[in-house]
């Protein structure tokens, strides 16, 4: 491996070390029970329930992040040279949100011809 990528390395152990000490202490400190003393299954439902969490979380990152591009993004093109669109004769257009049947909304911004 590279240096670059030993440094890394290194630098994902030691985050790793302190983020599990500190989660493993403070578990042990709301739970009375021993992870080593519980069973097979009851592992498996907990890591599945982690596993849920944790899609939640990323889903719900990955939602804001979008909204924060897209706010970006609109309002670049909001803007940009109004002389150029009014030269290549249109006008930007954000229509309301769509809400799709899954309940998500979503939004495109489209360009039409100038009225």
């Amino acid at each position: 491996m590279t240096p670059q990528k030993e440094k890394h390395l290194k630098q994902l152990l030691s985050n790793a070390e302190v983020l599990i000490d500190d989660k493993y202490r403070r578990g042990a400190e709301l739970h009375t029970d021993n992870l080593l003393d519980k069973s097979i299954i009851e592992l498996n439902y907990e890591a599945l329930m982690e596993c849920i969490d944790q899609l939640t979380y990323l889903l719900t990152q990955r939602e804001l992040l979008l909204r924060e591009k897209n706010a970006a993004y609109q309002k670049d093109i909001i803007s940009s040279d109004a002389m150029a669109q009014s030269r290549m004769g249109i006008r930007l257009s954000v229509p309301k949100a769509k809400v799709r049947s899954n309940g998500v909304k979503s939004r495109k911004i489209l360009f039409k011809a100038k009225d």
